[in-house]
C-alpha cells in the first residue's frame, strides 16, 4: 500500500494472514516438491491479491501478510486461494482474518491487530479460512458466504477473548474443536464456555437444595431444557393460508392479506427460515395431516389461523403447532377496529418470534414496527388490485391487466403514501411487458419510476428493490443489479425471487466459482419455495447451467424436474436439450406431451423436421402457422428463413435471415450474449466468416452449451464444418468447460 513509505501513519485495513502448514517437515523430506508448492502458493497468492484490489505487505518465507481496504475484497480472495490451492498441485494452506488499527513505521509495519490476525491462522488447519468477528460482522450478510462459529477463545497477549468464524462454503475446511491448536493463554485451547460457570453454580445449588428436598429448581431446569428444546426447532415454519370466517366470502382477498402480512413481517426477523407465500398458497383448504405438509416443506413448526371480518371490526386468530406432536406451542385470538389490523399483524409477528426464543435485531424490531398503510379502504383497494394481478400473470387477460391498474390507482388516491401499490402498478407494467413483446422498453421504464416510487416511501420493501435490480440488469449495469438484489436479501433473507435473480445473474459469468455460487443461489430459492409457479423455473435455470456446461445427464434430471410441476413453457428446455444432441424423437416426445399447451410447439416442430427429415416445406409451413398466432416473437426467423434457404428459395430464406440477424444484434446491445450463437450461426451461412469468428474469437463472449454440441448438426452452420479453426475453436471450449465442470461437480458433491 502507499502509506507503507511513510515514517509514521496509521489506518484500519483488512489484514490476512496465511501460512503453509508443515513446510518445514516438507522441506527436509522433499526439497524440490517443498519449493515447487512454495512457488505454486506464491503465483496464486499475488494474482488473487491483485485481483481483490489488495497488497502483500510481507513474505515470511512459506507464509505471507497481506492488506485490504475493503473487508468483503479480503474475504473473497481467501475463499479464492483456497479454491485454487486445493486443486493439484495441492497446497495446505490457512489463512487468519482480522480487522483493525494498523500502523505503518519506518518501511515496517505494527499493530495489536496484526498479532490477532496471526493468531487466529495459527488456529487454522489446511484448507480453512478463519476470521474474527469484527470481519464477520462485515461480511455476514453476504449470501453467497456461509459461516460457521467457532466459539471463543483467549489468546496470547490479547485482553479480551475472541470469537472466531470459519468460512464454510464447499471445498473449505472447517476445523472439528479437537483439531484447533493455536497460541492461546496458558496453553489452553478454548476457553470454557459461557454457560460454563453458571450451569456449575445451578448444579450446586440443587445438591444443596435436595438436601431440604426442595424441588423448585428442578422444576426450572426442566422448563429451561423444554425451551431449549423449542429453541433448536425454531428455525423454520411455514405460515398455512388462514382461513376466512367472514361473513361474506367476497372477504378472501382480505384474508389472503393478512396470511401474507404475517407470513412477511416473519420472512423479515433475521435467523428464521420462513417458507414462500406462493409455495404455501397449494395448502389452502387442505385436508393434509400438518405433519405430513411439514416433511414436504422441510420445516420445524407450522402457523394456523383464520380471519373473520364483519363491518369495522376484524378477529384473527394464530396458533403455532409443532407438527411431530400437533401440539399447540402458543395461540392467541385478536379482536380490534379495522385500522388496527396492520399493528396486530406486527404483534403476531413479534409474538411467534418471542414463543420460538428468537432475539429480534434492531432492524427486525423497526420493519415490524412501521405500520405501511393507514387508510383501511386504500389497503382494500391494493389487495383487490394484488389478486387480480396474480390472476393476469398466468390468464394473459387485457381485462385483468387493466382491472390490476384500476384498483391500484385508486388505492393511490385514498391513500398517495402506500408503497405496496406503487409495487404492484410496477409489477403490472413489468408483467405486460413480457406478455406483450420482448422488445417494449416503455412498459419497462414505466415499472422502474413506480418501484422507485415505492423505495422513496420504503425503503425496507424486498420485492420493490429485486425488481429494480431486474430493470438495471436488463439494461447491463450490473454494480446497481447486485446493490438491489443483496439489498433485498438484507432485508427479508427468505426472499426466493432475489435468490433466483442471483442464480441467474452468477450463471452468466464463464468461471466454475460462479457457476458453483448460481447452484447455491438457485437451491437456495428452492429451499424456501419449493412447490409455487416459480419453481419449475429454478429447476429449469439449473438445467441451463448443466447443458451449458455440456453435463447432459445433469441437465436432464432438472429439467425432468421442471416439467413435474406442469408448468407449460417448461418444455422448451428438455426438447432443446435432446435437439443439440441430435435426439430428435426424445425431442419431438417431448413436444406431444407439451403440444395442447404451448403455441410455440409448431416451430420446435418445425426444427425438428427440418433436421431430422429434410422435409423443408412442412417446415415452412409449420413456421408459416406459429408466425400468425405469435406476430411478436423473433426468436425463430433465423430457423423459418433457413427453411425457406434449404428449400431453395434463397431469396425469402435470405430476407428473413437478414430481419432476424438485425433484431438479434439489437438485443445484443441490450441484453448481452441474448442471441449470440444465433448471429455467429447467420454470419457464416450467409458466408461472413470473419465476422463469425470475431465474436467467437472473442474471450468475453459466453456461449450456451449448443455451440459445442448443436453446431456439429445445426446446418445454420454448415459452412463451417470443415474449417479447421472453428474445429480447434470448439475444441479448446469444449476443454475449457469439461475443466470447469470438474470443479463444479467436486463442490456439488462436498455439499
Amino acid at each position: 500500500m502507499s502509506s507503507s513509505g511513510a515514517s509514521s501513519d496509521r489506518k484500519l485495513a483488512a489484514i490476512l494472514f496465511a501460512d503453509i502448514v508443515g513446510y518445514t517437515a516438507m522441506m527436509q523430506s522433499d526439497e524440490g516438491q517443498a519449493m515447487s508448492r512454495l512457488e505454486r502458493y506464491q503465483q496464486v497468492l499475488e494474482s488473487n491479491v491483485t485481483l481483490f484490489n489488495g497488497e502483500i505487505v510481507k513474505n515470511y518465507g512459506d507464509g505471507s501478510l497481506c492488506l485490504f481496504n475493503s473487508v468483503l475484497d479480503a474475504v473473497r480472495c481467501a475463499y479464492s486461494v483456497q479454491e485454487q490451492l486445493r486443486e493439484e498441485p495441492q497446497v495446505p494452506l490457512r489463512i487468519g482474518l482480522h480487522l483493525g488499527d494498523i500502523m505503518f513505521r519506518k518501511d515496517d509495519i505494527y499493530g495489536d491487530a496484526i498479532n490477532i490476525a496471526s493468531r487466529i491462522e495459527s488456529m487454522g488447519v489446511p484448507g480453512a479460512v478463519l476470521l474474527s468477528n469484527e470481519v464477520h460482522g462485515k461480511v455476514k450478510n453476504q449470501a453467497d458466504l456461509l459461516f460457521q462459529s467457532l466459539g471463543e477463545y483467549q489468546f496470547k497477549n490479547v485482553e479480551a477473548a475472541i470469537e472466531v468464524f470459519a468460512l464454510a462454503n464447499g471445498g473449505l475446511t472447517v476445523p472439528k474443536k479437537e483439531d484447533i491448536k493455536g497460541k492461546f493463554t496458558a496453553d489452553t485451547p478454548t476457553l470454557l464456555p459461557k454457560w460454563f460457570f453458571p450451569i456449575v453454580l445451578i448444579i450446586m445449588t440443587l445438591a444443596l437444595l435436595e438436601y431440604w428436598n426442595i424441588t423448585s429448581f428442578s422444576s426450572y431446569f426442566s422448563n429451561s431444557e423444554q425451551v431449549q428444546s423449542n429453541n433448536s426447532k425454531a428455525s423454520s415454519l411455514a405460515v398455512l393460508p388462514f382461513r376466512n370466517l367472514s361473513p361474506d366470502q367476497e372477504n378472501q382477498f382480505f384474508c389472503d392479506g393478512v396470511t401474507e402480512a404475517v407470513l412477511s413481517n416473519l420472512s423479515k426477523i433475521s435467523g428464521l427460515k420462513v417458507i414462500a407465500r406462493s409455495t404455501i398458497e397449494q395448502y389452502k383448504n387442505t385436508t393434509k395431516n400438518i405433519s405430513v405438509i411439514a416433511r414436504e416443506l422441510g420445516v420445524t413448526n407450522i402457523i394456523e389461523g383464520s380471519v373473520q371480518r364483519s363491518g369495522n371490526k376484524v378477529r384473527i386468530t394464530t396458533q403455532l403447532v409443532d407438527p411431530d406432536t400437533k401440539e399447540q406451542i402458543w395461540s392467541d385470538v385478536y379482536d380490534s377496529d379495522l385500522d388496527d389490523i396492520f399493528g396486530i399483524q406486527s404483534e403476531i409477528a413479534e409474538n411467534i418470534a418471542k414463543k420460538l426464543m428468537i432475539d429480534l435485531t434492531p432492524q427486525s424490531e423497526a420493519i415490524l414496527a412501521s405500520l405501511p398503510v393507514h387508510n383501511i379502504a386504500a389497503y382494500d383497494q391494493y389487495l383487490k388490485g394484488k389478486e387480480i394481478l396474480n390472476r393476469y400473470t398466468y390468464s394473459r387477460d387485457e381485462q385483468d391487466y387493466r382491472q390490476a391498474v384500476f384498483h391500484f390507482e385508486e388505492s393511490l388516491k385514498l391513500d398517495s403514501t402506500i408503497a405496496e401499490s406503487f409495487v404492484g402498478l410496477g409489477n403490472a407494467f413489468w408483467r405486460r411487458n413480457w406478455r406483450e413483446t420482448v422488445l417494449e422498453e416503455t412498459f419497462l421504464d414505466t415499472a422502474r419510476m413506480y418501484y422507485e416510487k415505492a423505495l422513496a416511501i420504503n425503503d425496507n420493501l424486498p420485492e420493490a428493490h429485486s425488481q429494480l435490480g431486474r430493470y438495471y440488469l436488463f439494461h447491463l449495469d450490473s454494480e446497481r443489479f447486485l446493490e438491489h438484489q443483496l439489498k433485498a436479501i438484507t432485508i427479508d433473507e427468505n426472499y426466493a425471487p432475489a435468490y433466483w435473480q442471483l442464480g441467474g445473474y452468477h450463471q452468466r459469468k464463464f468461471e466454475a466459482s460462479s457457476y458453483i455460487q448460481s447452484i447455491q443461489f438457485f437451491n437456495k430459492a428452492i429451499e424456501l419455495d419449493p412447490f409455487s409457479p416459480n419453481t419449475p423455473e429454478y429447476y429449469n435455470q439449473l438445467c441451463w447451467i448443466y447443458i451449458h456446461l455440456n453435463a447432459f445427464e445433469e441437465a436432464e434430471y432438472y429439467g425432468k424436474k421442471a416439467s413435474e410441476f406442469g408448468e407449460y413453457s417448461i418444455w422448451f428446455q428438455l426438447n432443446h436439450l435432446y435437439l443439440i444432441q441430435g435426439k430428435y424423437d426424445l425431442a419431438e416426445q417431448v413436444i406431444q406431451e407439451w403440444k395442447t399447451s404451448s403455441t410455440d410447439t409448431d416451430r420446435a416442430m418445425a426444427e425438428i423436421i427440418m433436421n431430422r427429415d429434410k422435409d423443408y416445406k412442412k417446415a415452412i409451413a409449420l413456421f408459416e402457422k406459429h408466425a400468425s398466432e405469435n406476430p411478436n416473437q423473433i426468436d425463430y426467423r433465423q430457423r423459418w428463413g433457413l427453411a425457406y434457404y434449404l428449400d431453395g428459395q434463397k431469396e425469402k430464406g435470405e430476407e428473413l435471415l437478414l430481419q432476424a440477424l438485425e433484431q438479434y444484434e439489437k438485443h445484443l446491445e441490450l441484453r448481452g450474449t441474448t442471441h449470440l450463437y444465433d448471429i455467429v450461426g447467420i454470419y457464416a451461412f450467409l458466408g461472413q466468416t470473419d465476422k463469425a469468428f470475431e465474436i467467437l474469437e472473442d474471450p468475453e463472449r459466453v456461449f450456451w452449451g449448443g455451440l459445442e454440441t448443436y453446431s456439429a448438426i445445426d446446418p445454420l452452420f454448415q459452412n463451417l464444418w470443415d474449417n479447421e479453426k472453428f474445429k480447434a475453436n470448439i475444441q479448446n471450449r469444449l476443454k475449457a468447460k469439461k475443466e470447469i465442470l470438474r470443479q463444479v461437480r467436486a463442490a456439488t458433491l462436498s455439499n
